[in-house]
């Protein structure tokens, strides 16, 4: 697996910063306090698996984001504990 570019990086901080805000109600992202970097993951794992379901099905979902942490879990073995169910209650507890 490739490591991320610093562009990724920076997409995925914005895409999260985004989430954060979105759920807050604010104009201050707080991704550094209180779980917000695990929260605005969670919530970006379920809105990609609600959009994606429709296209894919539920299971073909589930496939994807289960190869992909596949593919993960070699750069970041704190996800060898997640298990990918239809929802991302063990992410947000690796995150």
């Amino acid at each position: 697996m490739n490591r991320p570019t610093t562009e990724q990086i920076a997409r995925v901080k914005h895409l999260l910063e985004h989430e954060e805000t979105r759920a807050r109600g604010e104009g201050t992202p707080t991704l550094g306090q209180d779980g917000g970097v695990a929260s605005a993951s969670g919530r970006v794992y379920d809105l990609l698996f609600a959009s994606v379901s429709p296209l894919v099905g539920a299971e073909g979902a589930r496939l994807m984001f289960l190869r992909s942490l596949r593919l993960a879990k070699t750069a970041f073995p704190c996800l060898a504990a997640v298990s990918i169910k239809g929802e991302s209650s063990t992410l947000r507890d690796c995150l």
